[in-house]
């Protein structure tokens, strides 16, 4: 794991740098706009890479059972576009005995256990209150 973490910060490190050399400074040359969104977006990005790998750290700890769990057949739904992929990862979705399966955002964000538990308490408070986070995202 720390071997991950460090090689995620020499990328990130590299990237930055990168943003600065002479090619990137051609092809966007800096002013003071450009400077402040690169450190803008490089500080916002450290920080939720930073609660992510606490949040891996924190898996390792409260949840140290996941690496034990063991998926005998996988199965995978692909197919083009409004061909029923949905539907039917949907219906499986209700077999929780025989089937486990992503919604969109576990996919797109790849939470760690600890901060998926996280949002799904914050998702049934705001439930409970009558969904104004909800209002406020969409």
């Amino acid at each position: 794991m720390t071997r991950a973490f460090l090689l995620g910060i020499r990328l990130y490190l590299r990237w930055f740098l990168q943003s600065l050399c002479a090619e990137a400074r051609r092809r966007a040359p800096f002013t003071v706009h450009r400077i402040l969104v690169l450190l803008l977006v490089t500080f916002a990005f450290g920080i939720l890479q930073l609660i992510h790998w606490i949040a891996l750290f924190a898996d390792e700890l409260l949840f140290r059972g996941y690496r034990k769990i063991q998926i005998q057949a996988p199965l995978f739904i692909s197919g083009i576009p409004r061909s029923g992929t949905t539907f039917v990862h949907r219906f499986l979705q209700h077999n929780i005995r025989e089937f486990s399966s992503f919604t969109t955002w576990e996919v797109l964000f790849a939470p760690a256990i600890s901060e998926r538990v996280i949002i799904c308490a914050i998702a049934r408070f705001d439930r409970l209150l009558g969904r104004p986070f909800n209002r406020l995202l969409s």
